[in-house]
């Protein structure tokens, strides 16, 4: 079940590559390539956002929980960057968002 955030934030690289095509369908043919320039050069701005929210969501779920590894976890994340945010995601999250699920469901 995708959550009102997860579709909102689908729906503006959708609505960007819409538009971008627009721009491109109605460049000349000689000028055809600056279209797809466009297109490349908005879906790596979308891209990057997504991962500076990603950084950001990551940092303050770190800062939030409790742990014992607190300090070195936002330092890992602050210096890696996205990187380190991944791995937080896989190593402390993600375990933590399964094992809540697994007792509720026994609940």
């Amino acid at each position: 079940k995708m959550s009102l955030k997860k579709i909102k934030l689908l729906i503006i690289p959708v609505f960007l590559i819409i538009l971008s095509f627009l721009v491109s369908a109605q460049a000349p043919e000689r000028e055809s390539l600056t279209g797809i320039f466009i297109f490349i050069i908005i879906v790596l701005i979308v891209f990057v956002l997504l991962l500076g929210v990603f950084w950001i969501w990551m940092l303050i779920d770190c800062i939030k929980r409790e742990s014992d590894n607190k300090a070195l976890w936002i330092i890992i994340i602050v210096l890696i960057g996205v990187l380190g945010a991944i791995i937080y995601y896989f190593v402390i999250k993600r375990p933590n968002a399964t094992k809540h699920a697994k007792q509720s469901v026994k609940k």
